[in-house]
């Protein structure tokens, strides 16, 4: 993975790990649905909607079109610690009596993800995001180059300087492209997979492992990120 790809994940990652996430049991309309069905929460919200700064209002906005769905329909004895999904309304209503297949339990749960990312409030919130990942992976990016670069950059003469300007001017382009695509990419992974802090901090992690020297390198030198020298 080139630099500009490493510097856009990582900005991408750690601006959306360092969001707070609202807790579902302070969400009053979802705590209604739940309470009038029985239904206990897990991991049914999108966790995209309890990242938004207006958590009541997205999530009122999002349960508008959904119903809670048995697995087991109520007029054949299913509770809901038989197992529920949120499902769109007319979906729900034209299966009748009809227990819920994997499929469509599946496909319940991958459309409440994009429903997610239609609400007109949690999607205004997707360019700021991708706005500030792609800022911040400049910022990494530069600091990377500085740090890797300036014994280079001390022995360089007239064209060599003008050549890393050049590569460096080039890399930070690519990623605060890659932040912002990254960032919108995380942005569909939160509204469609579940346990979002989890491989969130994972892959934080890992990103920032690889980006450490190796045990018999130079300590100051990240290799992963140094530019050749052409020279």
């Amino acid at each position: 993975m080139s630099a500009a790809l490493r510097s856009g994940l990582l900005s991408a990652l750690i601006n959306r790990i360092s969001e707070v996430s609202a807790d579902p049991a302070y969400v009053a309309v979802l705590q209604e649905r739940l309470q009038r069905h029985g239904a206990e929460l897990k991991g049914h919200v999108p966790e995209l909607l309890l990242r938004h700064t207006d958590t009541d209002s997205v999530i009122r906005t999002w349960l508008e079109q959904k119903d809670l769905s048995h697995w087991i329909p109520q007029s054949k004895g299913g509770t809901a610690t038989q197992g529920w999904q949120f499902e769109d309304i007319g979906v729900n209503r034209s299966r009748g009596a009809e227990p819920m297949s994997a499929r469509e339990i599946a496909e319940a749960h991958i459309d409440g993800g994009f429903d997610a990312i239609a609400v007109d409030a949690a999607s205004g919130s997707m360019l700021p995001t991708a706005m500030d990942a792609a800022v911040l992976a400049i910022g990494i990016s530069l600091l990377i180059s500085i740090l890797c670069n300036h014994r280079r950059w001390n022995h360089a003469e007239g064209r060599e300087k003008n050549e890393m300007l050049l590569e460096i001017l080039a890399q930070t382009g690519g990623a605060a492209f890659n932040g912002a695509a990254y960032s919108l990419a995380i942005t569909a992974a939160l509204a469609l997979l579940p346990g979002a802090q989890i491989w969130l901090t994972t892959m934080t992690i890992t990103s920032l492992s690889r980006a450490l020297p190796k045990a018999d390198s130079d300590p100051f030198r990240i290799s992963v990120w140094t530019t050749q020298s052409t020279s």
